[in-house]
């Protein structure tokens, strides 16, 4: 009776530095997404549409020139993008800004197209007004330096100076001078015509003297020739 053959030895898998490596890398890839995810994401700067000045203007609610007196900012922005409310000395004016100051309000950032006004600067503006009236304007409306925009003032031709008008004072008319003597003399709350009557009493009673001094030679003169 032959010998039962030995059992034969349970087959061991090799170890498999593919796995490890692919392992490792997965890894690694994860920890790079995260790392991006993460990351806090750049600002894209502003990108405007080239216009021409035709387009600018049409397309503007306010066209003006101005210089700017001060600036405020607006808004908290720990809670979300602030804005800036410039005040600018009108110029001169092409469209609706008619009063000589004006306030418009921009972005603080640059990057949402905001536009970095300087005190004592001056710019031509281009302004858009929202439902309420206020104007605002950014980097794409073509707001830009006065020294930088030749090319659009050229464009629009000369503009108008804007001046508030206000009501004159109201002046009280001067009394004409009178022909002298008593016709110059006024009483108050009395009409022009009540001295009349005075008057003409007076020119009555001098004309009754002058003749009373005429006849008084006369009649001497008739008792004298009367008289032996």
């Amino acid at each position: 009776m032959p010998c039962p053959a030995p059992p034969r030895p349970l087959p061991t898998r090799p170890p498999a530095p593919r796995h490890a490596a692919i392992r490792g890398l997965t890894f690694a890839a994860a920890m790079l997404a995260a790392g991006t995810l993460a990351a806090p994401r750049a600002a894209h700067a502003c990108t405007c549409e080239p216009t021409d000045p035709q387009t600018r203007y049409t397309t503007a609610d306010a066209v003006f020139e101005g210089r700017v007196r001060a600036i405020a900012r607006l808004g908290d922005p720990e809670v979300g993008p602030a804005r800036l409310a410039v005040t600018f000395e009108v110029v001169q004016t092409w469209k609706a800004a008619d009063a000589e100051q004006v306030v418009v309000t921009t972005p603080s950032d640059e990057a949402a197209c905001g536009v970095r006004f300087e005190v004592g600067r001056s710019w031509l503006v281009y302004a858009a007004s929202d439902a309420t009236g206020a104007l605002s304007t950014g980097s794409c409306s073509g707001t830009q330096t006065r020294e930088e925009a030749d090319e659009n003032v050229a464009a629009l031709g000369a503009g108008v100076t804007p001046v508030e008008v206000q009501d004159a004072p109201v002046r009280a008319r001067a009394a004409a001078p009178g022909a002298g003597g008593c016709a110059s003399c006024t009483v108050a709350g009395a009409s022009p015509l009540s001295g009349a009557p005075l008057a003409l009493g007076l020119v009555a009673l001098l004309r009754a003297a002058r003749g009373r001094s005429r006849r008084r030679p006369r009649a001497r003169a008739a008792r004298g020739a009367v008289s032996p």
